[in-house]
């Protein structure tokens, strides 16, 4: 028997109605989409972070970035000439002794050579603590100093800013050896024998803070990169902003370590949070603490992503921006200062 012919308004409302269902599924896609690329903005970016009330600062307008970075770039900081390593660390230990502080000293011995960790607490002892550390190491024979003298000088100004100051929470700054490769990602990194000597004489750490290459700036259109094409769209193409970093699960670390650098007016700050996995996101001392379980960040110019001279004869002292760094070390004060409220 034949099957009954449909009408021809029965074909026109069959068309109409299978064009508004395409329709409505293409709009759903669509709104998948959006909802879906919001949440990602969201999570990598950490928006709507707003600086926290800062706290009164001490007068303190001359942080000698400039001669801290001048006098590590005149040494060899490579972990094959150990005498000027142990120089550096003598003079980060001089600089604290002149504010007053008690220095400790972590020998380590590696490949038959002794390093050393050089470190002062701060506010009162196993409470929460926060650690912001720094390596004064250098890849090659370079000078080194965006990476890192820049993160010993924000660490020796911020250690001069909380001179005298009254802190309810325990702080612990740092200066480590050999971060840089051969020891990069091994046992014998400066800061995994820190992490794993404070896991072993029970220091309740909460957070730890990587300070690495902090020193350089450029407004130029252009002179900011990314590792994935497409970020620039979120963080734009100019490399004048401080980068905080983390993996997703450092995101309530990240907004609040973005917040505290916010209190330094002038100083542009940006965030993401991204698996570790993604090129850079590790690349530094905050990846020791990681590995003992501990919330940690990176504070970063970005380095080698706006940097031409990384782990280049050019690294010199001149190429920095000592207003910007300063601003990051200012920035530090309001982030250790909202930590210990």
């Amino acid at each position: 028997m034949n099957e009954p012919q449909p009408s021809a308004e029965q074909k026109k409302s069959a068309g109409i109605f299978g064009a508004l269902g395409r329709r409505r599924s293409c709009g759903f896609r669509l709104l998948g989409l959006l909802v879906l690329f919001g949440l990602f903005w969201f999570v990598t970016t950490n928006p709507f972070v707003w600086a926290r009330p800062a706290p009164e600062r001490p007068n303190r307008a001359d942080l000698d970035a400039k001669s801290h970075v001048a006098f590590l770039t005149q040494l060899t900081r490579d972990y094959r000439h150990p005498k000027d390593l142990d120089q550096a660390a003598g003079y980060i230990e001089q600089q604290w002794l002149a504010l007053d502080y008690q220095v400790q000293d972590q020998a380590f011995t590696v490949e038959g050579q002794i390093y050393r960790n050089v470190w002062i607490r701060l506010g009162p002892p196993n409470t929460n603590t926060l650690v912001i550390g720094a390596h004064y190491d250098v890849c090659q024979p370079y000078p080194g100093a965006n990476d890192n003298a820049s993160g010993i000088a924000a660490l020796l100004g911020l250690s001069r800013l909380l001179q005298d100051q009254s802190l309810k929470k325990g702080v612990i700054l740092v200066a480590f050896s050999l971060e840089e490769p051969p020891f990069f990602r091994s046992e014998q990194m400066g800061s995994r024998v820190f992490a794993r000597m404070l896991k072993q004489e029970n220091q309740t750490v909460s957070a730890m803070i990587a300070l690495d290459c902090v020193g350089y700036r450029n407004s130029n259109p252009g002179s900011q990169h990314y590792p994935i094409a497409g970020l620039n769209l979120l963080y734009g193409d100019r490399a004048n902003f401080i980068c905080v970093a983390g993996r997703w699960s450092d995101w309530f670390l990240t907004r609040k370590v973005k917040a505290g650098l916010l209190g330094q007016n002038g100083l542009a700050v940006q965030s993401m949070n991204a698996p570790a996995g993604l090129p850079g996101i590790d690349f530094s001392d905050h990846l020791s603490f990681w590995q003992e379980d501990v919330p940690a960040v990176l504070i970063s110019d970005t380095a080698f992503y706006r940097y031409d001279a990384y782990h280049q004869p050019d690294d010199r002292a001149d190429r920095l921006d000592y207003d910007f760094l300063d601003q990051v070390a200012l920035g530090l004060f309001h982030v250790v200062m909202d930590f210990s409220r």
